[in-house]
């Protein structure tokens, strides 16, 4: 089972080697291409199989989505209440 952080790590090291493999097959003869080619697509389903299989996490992002509507939504009621039905400037722009 993989954790989130080495999920993405690993990830991120395969896309960084596909990219230059990418940048390789502009550079080398057909039949190097062609085997540069197979390389990549085994790349590309190793990270097919990274991305389908279990993922667990120590994060609760559940839980930290609902603390961040929480807050944001203490803000806001801060913000608005004890105002009057009208907007007046926040700043002073005389001259």
């Amino acid at each position: 089972m993989y954790t989130l952080g080495i999920l993405i790590e690993k990830i991120d090291e395969i896309q960084n080697v596909i990219h230059q493999i990418n940048r390789a097959m502009r550079h080398t003869s057909s039949a190097s291409v062609e085997v540069l080619r197979r390389h990549k697509e085994q790349l590309e389903e190793i990270v097919e199989y990274m991305m389908e299989q279990e993922i667990s996490s120590s994060l609760d992002l559940e839980g930290m989505l609902i603390k961040y509507k929480k807050c944001l939504r203490e803000c806001m009621e801060s913000s608005y209440s004890n105002k009057g039905p009208y907007t007046e400037r926040s700043r002073d722009y005389t001259p």
